[in-house]
This record gives C-alpha cells, sequence and structure tokens, in this order.
C-alpha cells in the first residue's frame, strides 16, 4: 500500500513540474525536488522489514526589485508533501535512524517567509522556514543518509527542531564579511504545532564561522563554525529545557591533481537534565569524481556515536555512493552498520536506495 501510494505521489507531482515550463516566462525563480528511497533492515535492531519513505518540496521566490528597482527584498513560498510510513526507528531501534525522511501523509507549508539584504553583508529572514537552510550543520556529510550528520544528536534529540518534516516559524539574521559569517536565530519550540507560534516554547541558536585559506601542502581551505543553543518549552508534556554547544570543522585535501577528498568532523554537547543525549561526535571524508569527472559521482565514509544516558552509547558506521545519472537525478546506495542501537539492541545492518529529482 505504502509503495503505491508512493507512485501515485511520483506522478502527480512529475506531472506538475512539467507544467511548470508554463510559468517560467514569470519573475519567479522555482526550486524544489522529488525523492524516493527504500530502507531495509537486514539484521539485528528491532526486527527486519523494509519502509519506502517519498516527499517532494515545490517552492517558489518573488524578488520585490521587480516592482521597485533598488528593493532588496524577496518573498518565498515552499509547499512540502509527503507519503505516511512507518518510523524506520521500529526496525532499528537507532537513536540516529538511518534516513531523516520519514514523515506523516501530509502537505505542509514549509516556507512562507520574507527576506531583505542590507549593503550586501547582513541578511534577514522572517516567516515560517527550516532552520536546516540556514543552520546545516555540516555541508561535506550531505550524502550520508544517517540523521547524525545533518545535525548535532545532542541538539536534535533533546529539541524539537523547526526542520524537516515540520518547519516553524522564526527569524534569522546573517552576518557576512570577507571570511568570516555570524548566525542568529529564533524559532518556535514545537513546530508540529505551527500556528501555537512562541506558545508552547521557543529555540534560541548563534553560530559564528569562519574559512580559512593555508598554504599547507595538500591542505586548500579549512573552516571552522562554533554555535550555541537554548530550548525553552513550557509545556513540559511536548519537552524539556536544554542547552548546548557544538563545533563543526570542514577541509579540502587535494592528494594529488586528480584525487579530492573533503574532510568533516563535529561535536556536539547538551545540558539537559535528565540528559538523554549528553554528547555526540561525528567524522568522516568524501571523496569526489570517483569513476566521472565533472563531480558526477562521490564515495563518503562517516562514523557517528552517539552517548545515551545510563545506556551504553550508539555507534555508526556508513558508506554511501552518489551518482549523478543526469544533472537533475541523483542516485544514492548506502550501507550502515550501527552497533548498539539505541543502546540495547543488537548489531544491525541497514541498507538503503535514495533518488533525488532536483528542478
Amino acid at each position: 500500500m505504502v509503495k503505491k501510494n508512493l507512485y501515485v505521489y511520483a506522478v502527480a507531482i512529475v506531472s506538475l513540474l512539467s507544467s511548470f515550463n508554463a510559468f517560467s516566462r514569470l519573475p519567479i525563480e522555482w526550486g524544489g525536488y522529488l525523492q524516493g528511497e527504500d530502507i531495509t533492515n537486514g539484521m539485528g535492531g528491532i526486527r527486519r522489514g523494509s519502509v519506502v519513505n517519498g516527499n517532494a518540496l515545490i517552492s517558489g521566490t518573488y524578488n520585490l526589485k521587480n516592482l521597485r528597482p533598488n528593493y532588496k527584498g524577496k518573498v518565498k513560498l515552499g509547499v512540502l508533501g509527503a507519503t505516511h510510513t512507518r518510523n524506520q526507528n521500529e526496525y532499528t531501534g537507532a537513536i540516529q535512524s538511518p534516513s531523516y525522511y520519514t514523515a506523516q501523509r501530509e502537505v505542509r507549508v514549509s516556507d512562507l517567509s520574507y527576506q531583505y539584504d542590507f549593503k550586501n553583508c547582513v541578511k534577514t529572514i522572517i516567516g515560517i522556514m527550516d532552520m536546516g537552510d540556514y543552520f546545516d550543520i555540516t555541508d561535506y556529510a550531505s550524502n550520508l543518509l544517517n540523521t547524525a550528520f545533518s545535525n548535532t544528536m545532542a541538539l536534535a534529540s533533546n529539541t524539537q527542531l523547526a526542520s524537516y518534516p515540520y518547519p516553524g516559524f522564526g527569524a534569522a539574521a546573517i552576518f557576512k564579511k570577507h571570511n568570516t559569517e555570524a548566525m542568529l536565530g529564533l524559532y518556535q519550540g514545537a513546530p508540529k504545532h505551527l500556528w501555537s507560534v512562541f506558545h508552547e516554547g521557543y529555540m534560541l541558536i548563534g553560530e559564528v564561522g569562519h574559512k580559512f585559506f593555508p598554504r599547507y601542502y595538500m591542505l586548500t581551505n579549512f573552516s571552522v563554525n562554533l554555535g550555541a543553543w537554548m530550548y525553552q518549552q513550557s509545556n513540559r508534556d511536548i519537552g524539556n529545557n536544554a542547552r548546548g554547544l557544538y563545533i563543526t570543522t570542514q577541509a579540502d585535501i587535494q592528494v594529488d591533481e586528480e584525487l579530492k577528498l573533503e574532510a568533516f568532523g563535529q561535536f556536539g554537547y547538551s545540558n539537559e537534565n535528565p540528559k538523554y543525549i549528553p554528547y555526540s561526535f561525528i567524522a568522516g571524508v568524501r571523496m569526489v569524481d570517483v569513476l566521472f569527472e565533472g563531480g558526477r559521482d562521490s564515495v563518503s565514509f562517516g562514523v557517528g556515536e552517539i552517548w545515551i544516558e545510563t545506556r551504553p552509547s550508539e555507534l555508526a558506521w556508513e558508506l554511501a555512493y552518489a551518482l549523478k545519472i543526469c544533472p537533475k537525478l541523483l542516485m544514492t546506495p548506502d550501507m550502515q552498520i550501527i552497533q548498539r542501537p539505541s543502546g540495547v539492541h543488537k548489531l544491525a545492518w541497514v541498507f538503503s536506495l535514495r533518488l533525488a529529482y532536483t528542478i
């Protein structure tokens, strides 16, 4: 039944995408994606089985300089649709689940925001948005499908993020000068209850980062990002209050004229009491142009460890290959080995295949 629903959604979205050609002359920048994946737990975890996920996003941005030539404002509208699936945690039992694309079957506003640029170095955004669009913790780990490589699990597991599948109301400011960037964001603390705004809590998050261009042998650039967050929840039935820190590093390593590596690392901390996830750590590397040239394919390897209060830690190893079948279609087969899922279950072997079409 789930696969049938996914097929129906895919046909409907592809038909919708094809109709955009009729609107190509409008002064609107269109974007989005159509995505589907199959996740299979081969052994261990809670039980064996497969889950099929599917989602699609359509968004349009209207530049207000079309009305006033010197006005630097934009309005964005995005709509997200997802199939209804069983949670992958029912199979692996993993805190860092094999995919963060599991969602309820629904159509939801994912972005309804206003953006204004000041003097090309300060950007402000307010409205309904996905905080992951601005506080995406790791860029180089984008082809890894484990949730731990998207946000520090000390942050994601102890709070309710205004992110997929429940973007929420928020405001953010981005300051950029030369190679330094600072961001400050305020988001509602119960994004599933979209219209409650800040009545049921809030998330305050700040980050500062700098990119270096050292002249060391092989190392072409290196970036460091430091972040801090505070989560306040007035309704303890929804969640607890928590604070935390994180640090992220990314580096480009040019091994020779043909081989390039992208390395990343991340550490997260939360002082929630009780500390459900007090610490999390990931590290990995991505190698691009493995079999093809021009950035068509890459191999990513990552390892992530999650410390769990009163339980043994959970450790995940992941290997993923990403191939652009055509400029807009990306295929990603993936394998994960999860040791001590949720700190109590047996070793799990998880396999997945994702197809993503980008507008």
